[in-house]
């Protein structure tokens, strides 16, 4: 158990294609989460990993959490993709949980486009998008339920949101990545492309990506997120 309800083990073997199966199986007994392991050793062992979590992920209706080797506890660290989507902000809450207690969770915004926003901070247009960001990442954690124990940081940074966030796990050796599994949030194309599946095939540590939620859910997040 850790702390936040009881864990059931069991078996259930069936054949057929694995991430579909999987996915089925998953939504049948209405698990909370699907768990891979992708191996990061061999070549064919890392592929089939890899492209397994990633059907999985693209037929899930529920949270994929692709385990590497290095996975031996819950993190202490884990960083998120944040583009402010519905599905980024389930990503964090989501990662939260899996968190061990005293953890540090790390939102990160990157944008590829910053330096042609005018991102100085000395300047009226960068003031004025750090203070629109800084506003988002202040809705953000308000929606997630921390724990006292654990410490949230947010970080903006210019690049490639795939290249940024790894750049940021490995800086603060993080054991798992999020991210939701769709872009394009609300804020006029924060992420460009499928930062979910560039993270799975590029990371090693763990990934957990994270579907859009139900219409309501969606729009619930959403307009706190637009602050109403």
């Amino acid at each position: 158990e850790h702390g936040r309800g009881p864990l059931l083990a069991g078996e259930h073997v069936v054949e057929g294609q694995p991430a579909r199966t999987i996915a089925h199986v998953a939504h049948e007994r209405m698990a909370r989460m699907v768990v891979i392991g992708i191996g990061l050793h061999a070549v064919v062992d890392r592929l089939f990993g890899t492209e397994t979590a990633l059907e999985a992920i693209r037929l899930a209706d529920r949270p994929v959490l692709a385990v590497a080797p290095s996975f031996d506890g819950l993190p202490r660290r884990a960083v998120v993709a944040m583009d402010f989507s519905p599905a980024s902000v389930r990503a964090a809450e989501e990662a939260l949980l899996l968190l061990d207690d005293g953890g540090t969770l790390i939102l990160v915004h990157a944008h590829p486009h910053l330096e042609d926003l005018a991102w100085s901070a000395a300047e009226p247009a960068g003031r004025s998008l750090a203070r629109r960001l800084d506003a988002m990442f202040d809705r953000v954690v308000e929606l997630l339920d921390v724990p006292a124990s654990v410490t949230v940081r947010t970080e903006t940074v210019a690049g490639d949101p795939a290249d940024q966030v790894l750049r940021v796990a490995e800086r603060e050796g993080a054991a798992l990545v999020a991210s939701g599994s769709s872009g394009m949030g609300f804020l006029e194309r924060l992420m460009v492309g499928s930062v979910a599946t560039r993270l799975l095939r590029r990371a090693r540590v763990s990934v957990l990506v994270v579907p859009r939620p139900e219409p309501e859910e969606a729009e619930r997040i959403e307009r706190r997120l637009a602050g109403d």
